[in-house]
This record gives structure tokens, sequence and C-alpha cells, in this order.
């Protein structure tokens, strides 16, 4: 029988289909047998990791049982310890390990203030600006003009607009003003206080022993009946705080001194002041008085006439003065500007004692070093300090004492 066009096209293509499906096969054959082998070989190492991780959890699980027992064991047959009061064992102290100290963080610096610094203006004329905070010593004093600013950025504590000395600066030169003659700028009220002798420049190794200005009465001054000397204020163009003595009675002189200081001791000494004296006889002087501490009646007593001659004293016990130095002084400043010691203006005293030798200068004159002898020294400095005026009423504005101790 003899078959069509169509079946043998369709036999054909299935004997095309059967043998491509035959040759597919036959190629992925090897890999088909490959990826069964590594999946049964994956399978058996599940299998067997298994197995181990059972046969370890066996094994642990027996242990802890072992050890448990075991424990349980050595408590249950453990012997029982009871303490007799004979035989109490001594406690051990236990050693405490010693905290290693923390460092202590440094402390930040504190800022420094920025000092003050005010203007003044000289008003009412043309004024003097002197060295020193008296008018008493003109040697290096200048004068200036009306309408001259200077600076000010230190003051003394009785300074105040309307009076007492001021440290001013022009653009090159320094010295000291009355306020009377100046015009402050408000600033100036807040300026740093200062003694005289900072802003003198005292010797750096002296310690300052005394400094006062008389504002109140801070050191508490006694007179020579041991009564409190009040300060006061003059109302003339000074407007500056003074310590009264005044002595109207024939042959006794008017004394004051600072009990405390009669604990002091030192080797050198630097000794400043500025006084005035108003009615003043021949034979009147302001002095200073070196006495020992135990002994006021024996005393060094320096005598500043009323011609401005200087005489140095010796009283002993027996009430005797002994005269031992005498001296006129030579004129150091200007003859048309002196200033001597009975006119209106302050008298300037200066006086330093060093390596034996005393110094004096009082306003322009200068007086011959004294050679004080070694047995005499110890009243000049291991004593106190008395202001001394005799037949004249004495006005004392400051005094600074410095010394090396």
């Amino acid at each position: 029988m003899k078959s069509s066009p169509a079946t043998r096209l369709a036999i054909l293509l299935a004997v095309l289909i059967i043998a491509s499906c035959i040759g597919f096969v036959l190629i992925r054959w090897p890999q088909f047998q490959q990826e069964r082998a590594h999946v049964q070989a994956t399978r058996g190492m599940i299998e067997a990791t298994r197995a181990q991780a059972t046969s370890i959890m066996q094994t642990v699980e027996a242990e802890t049982t072992g050890t448990a027992q075991a424990i349980a064991l050595v408590t249950a047959n453990a012997p029982t310890y009871t303490p007799t009061s004979t035989n109490t064992p001594t406690p051990t102290s236990t050693l405490v390990p010693t905290e290693t100290p923390s460092p202590t963080p440094s402390a930040s610096p504190t800022p420094t203030a920025t000092p003050i610094v005010c203007n003044a203006e000289v008003i009412d004329g043309d004024w003097r600006i002197f060295l020193q905070p008296s008018r008493g010593q003109t040697l290096g004093s200048f004068v200036v003009a009306d309408g001259t600013e200077v600076v000010i950025d230190a003051r003394l504590n009785d300074s105040t607009v309307r009076g007492g000395w001021w440290p001013v600066r022009t653009q090159d030169q320094s010295g000291w003003m009355l306020g009377r003659f100046l015009e402050f700028d408000p600033e100036c009220d807040s300026v740093d206080i200062k003694d005289v002798a900072d802003i003198l420049d005292a010797p750096d190794d002296y310690q300052k022993l005394v400094q006062d200005t008389f504002f109140g009465n801070p050191y508490n001054w006694i007179d020579q009946n041991d009564l409190p000397v009040r300060t006061s204020r003059d109302q003339d163009e000074r407007q500056d705080y003074y310590l009264p003595l005044n002595s109207t009675i024939q042959e006794q002189a008017s004394v004051a001194y600072i009990q405390a200081f009669e604990a002091l001791n030192v080797t050198d000494f630097e000794l400043t002041t500025s006084f005035y004296r108003a009615s003043a006889t021949v034979d009147s002087y302001v002095g200073i008085r070196f006495r020992v501490n135990s002994d006021r009646n024996s005393y060094y007593e320096l005598r500043l006439m009323q011609n401005c001659q200087m005489r140095l004293y010796q009283r002993f016990d027996n009430g005797t003065n002994t005269l031992i130095f005498e001296d006129s002084g030579v004129l150091i400043g200007d003859e048309n500007l002196a200033t001597n010691c009975s006119d209106s203006l302050e008298d300037y005293l200066s006086m330093r004692l060093e390596d034996n030798i005393l110094s004096v200068t009082l306003n322009d004159i200068r007086f011959s070093p004294i050679n004080l002898p070694s047995d005499t020294l110890a009243q000049f400095t291991q004593g106190g300090v008395e202001l001394v005026s005799y037949q004249t009423n004495a006005k004392f504005y400051f005094i600074s004492l410095t010394g090396r101790e």
C-alpha cells in the first residue's frame, strides 16, 4: 500500500524528533551522572556530620552528669568544722591596692587686668611738676603750660579730684602735681592706688615698713602722752591730708610715734617725708627721733632748724643732750628756685642709712654724710621712729619708710 506524501513527511519529522532526543540524552548523560554523584556525596557528608554532632552531645552530657555527681559526693562526705573559743584564728588584713592619683590639671592662668589710664589737663595757669610729692625740693622740677594734657596711671589713697598729690606724665617726663591745678577725666577716680614707695621706686630689696599719707589713721599714731593723734585735711590749695604736731609750750616738744613699729628690725633704711611748719622761732625745729625699743628717754634726734641747718643730737637717760654733728649743707639746686625752711611751702626730707653712712637731703640742700659708729647703729635700726616738732606747729603730709630686714 503506497503512503501519501503527507504521511511520509509526518513520519520523517517524528524520526527527526526522536533522533534529536536520543542525541541530547547521549550528550547530557555523563553530566547527569556527575551531578548525581555530587549530590549523593554531599548527602553523605551531611549525614556523617549529623552523626558526629550527636555523638559529641552525648559525650558532653555524660561528662556533665558525672561531674555533678562527683561534686555532690564530695560535698556530702566533707567533714564539718566546728570552731572553738580557744582557737579563734587571728584575722589577716587584706591588702587594698592603692589608687594611682590622677594628675591634677594645670590651672588656667588668670588674665591680668589692664591698668586704667586717664588724662588730665593743667588749668588756671602755668605750674611746676616736682619729682616728689612735695614743693620743697625744686631740683629736677619743670614747668608745664596751661592747657597741657598729662597722663595718670596711679594715685595715692588720699588723692582726690579736689586736691592731694598726683603722679603725672607728659610725653617725655614725669613727676607730681597738686590736684588743685588739674581738670580730670572721669576715669581718674578708678586708676590704681599705690604707695609712695612704689611710685618713687624704692630699692627692690627694701621692704615697705611704713607707708602713710595720713588718710585716716591706719597706723594709730599716738603722742607723748599716749593719746591718739588725729589726722586732718588742709583747706588751702593743697587739699591734702596731714598729721598735726603742735608745740606751743616752751621747752616741750610734741611727739608722734607708731607703737607697733617697735617690733621692727632693719639693717639699712630709707625715710622720706614732707612737712610744713608755721610760727617758727629761731630755736624751733622739726625732727626725727631714733630710739631703742626698751627706752624712750635714750635716743638720737635729727633736727631740721628754722634756718634749714641740720643738727644731730644724742640724748642720754639722765636727760643730757649732746650735739654730735652740725652742718649747714650745700645747695644743689637753683638758688632762684630753692625754698627755705620758713616760707609757706612744704619742706621735703630724705634720709638714707646704708653701710653705716647716714645721708640727709632737705629741699635742695645736701648735708655731709655722717659715718655712724657701730655701737650706735642699734638705736637707728632696731628701735622706734618718732616725728617731732618743737616751738612750731607742724603738719606732716606723708611718710615713707622702707628697709632691709
